[in-house]
């Protein structure tokens, strides 16, 4: 007899493994999977899919924007972040 644990938890650790597998592919890989699977009537509506035969998967590679980006001038695109830490309710104690 099959355990209702077993029904329950192999469909999730399937469907875990099938997004994580999605997530980590490469992007290239990624839209040559979707090509071959577009046609699968139950997958045309993942979004995911749908990106991937468009081309706009998401992450590095997805796109060919940085194929012919040119280096940045000084100056341009540079900001400055000041991070600081917030003081505690008392100050540290001075040690003379």
């Amino acid at each position: 007899m099959v355990d209702v644990q077993i029904l329950i938890v192999a469909p999730l650790v399937g469907a875990s493994f099938v997004y994580v597998a999605w997530t980590l592919m490469p992007a290239a890989a990624r839209r040559a999977l979707a090509s071959r699977l577009r046609h699968i009537r139950l997958l045309t509506n993942w979004a995911p899919m749908r990106r991937a035969v468009d081309g706009a998967a998401p992450g590095c590679a997805g796109c060919a924007g940085c194929d012919d980006a040119r280096p940045p001038r000084s100056g341009e695109g540079i900001a400055v972040v000041n991070v600081t830490r917030p003081m505690s309710r008392r100050p540290p104690p001075v040690r003379r």
